[in-house]
């Protein structure tokens, strides 16, 4: 009896490891890795989801009834260029992904998508077009490291964006308005390659609570983190040379700035509050121009300390 219970366990096992397995295999056949979106890229969409264009109908000019109907769509191989804002109207798509790697993005090119929550790029992409995914309802997407450009107001208004990792990507910039008013957005990293944060690049981001500044930061502009009400401290590198006007204005969380021996521009209201409930201390190097220069950007709720 006690040979045929193990028998039966070992049979058991075994069965498990091979399902295992080919649950592994089946995940990998789509080429992603463990942290992008499962979207099998190589099951194109039918011909028949889109309204195709051109002399060799290689552009899709918009969606068919039928392409409008579907939750997932994988622009086939054969699309040569997409008509920018051609899924407005696609409130039933949620996923798109894209069958070859050398794919060029328009601009707009998934503006006010509401049911959007993830794209697969393609993998050698290297742009993302100004408001590329401004006003979606993207929820996730992983950016491949080919990307070198992100345009002005990417992924603006894409409120329901929790967290996005830049870090692996070559930018030298996060441009205007690149995530203004993402209103869920919690987390973002960025490449120690960003030198300057545009205007308005975090504007009304009121839920950001964790960003590490780039080593090689030098610039953050005016409106940067404007309202930024989530954040309670600024630890800025020892690379940053100037802060525009409000570049942290209306931060009114904030109780701990750190400020660099770099700096040798402020703004007078670069950390202009409306609150005085929350008081700060604005850590700086002694003799440096952030304590030399304090009186032209302190204002009533702050105390200056040396580190």
């Amino acid at each position: 009896m006690k040979k045929m219970i193990s028998l039966l366990l070992a049979m058991v096992i075994a069965f498990a490891f091979v399902s295992a397995c080919k649950d592994k295999e089946t995940s990998g056949e789509a080429g992603k890795s463990d942290d992008s979106p499962k979207v099998n890229v190589s099951k194109e969409s039918p011909d028949s989801y889109f309204v195709w264009v051109g002399d060799d109908e290689t552009m899709i000019f918009g969606l068919t009834d039928e392409g409008l109907e579907q939750k997932s769509i994988v622009i086939p191989a054969k699309c040569t260029s997409i008509v920018p804002s051609i899924f407005k109207d696609a409130d039933e798509v949620e996923t798109i992904a894209f069958s070859t790697d050398t794919f060029s993005l328009a601009e707009l090119q998934f503006y006010g998508m509401d049911a959007l929550k993830t794209v697969v790029l393609p993998g050698k992409l290297t742009t993302i077009p100004e408001a590329c995914f401004s006003a979606s309802a993207i929820e996730e997407i992983v950016i491949p490291s080919s990307v070198t450009t992100i345009g002005n107001d990417a992924f603006r208004i894409c409120k329901n964006l929790e967290s996005i990792d830049l870090s692996h990507l070559s930018i030298t910039a996060v441009a205007k308005g690149t995530f203004m008013s993402c209103k869920s957005l919690e987390s973002v990293k960025l490449p120690d390659t960003v030198k300057v944060i545009e205007e308005n690049a975090f504007h009304d981001a009121i839920t950001l609570t964790d960003i590490i500044f780039p080593k090689g930061l030098e610039e953050i502009h005016k409106n940067a983190f404007r309202k930024c009400s989530s954040l309670t401290s600024v630890t800025l590198p020892e690379s940053v040379v100037s802060l525009g006007e409000y570049a942290f204005g209306y931060c009114d969380a904030v109780s701990e700035i750190y400020l660099p021996e770099s700096l040798i521009e402020i703004s007078r209201d670069a950390f202009y509050k409306a609150s005085q409930s929350v008081q700060v201390t604005v850590y700086v190097k002694e003799g440096s121009y952030a304590d030399t220069a304090s009186d032209s950007y302190f204002n009533i709720t702050m105390t200056k300390a040396y580190y």
